[in-house]
């Protein structure tokens, strides 16, 4: 930005104040989001994991026990 700041208007450099004055919520916002997603893959996995014990292709005289844990 420094090569620009002399062709900077006023209104241009108000505009960047109003950009810069929003960053923190900006950025707190994407936090939340990016911890959302994160606990949404975690919680998607975990449900892979369950099913694909479910999924598995068995033989037709074999026998699946479930144990709780």
């Amino acid at each position: 930005m420094q090569p620009y700041q002399p062709s900077l208007t006023e209104n241009d450099k108000q505009k960047i104040r109003g950009i810069l004055s929003n960053d923190s919520v900006i950025l707190q916002r994407m936090h939340v989001l990016k911890d959302e997603a994160g606990h949404w893959m975690e919680k998607r996995g975990a449900i892979r994991v369950q099913q694909h014990a479910y999924q598995q292709a068995y033989s037709v005289d074999s026998l699946f026990i479930d144990h709780r844990k």
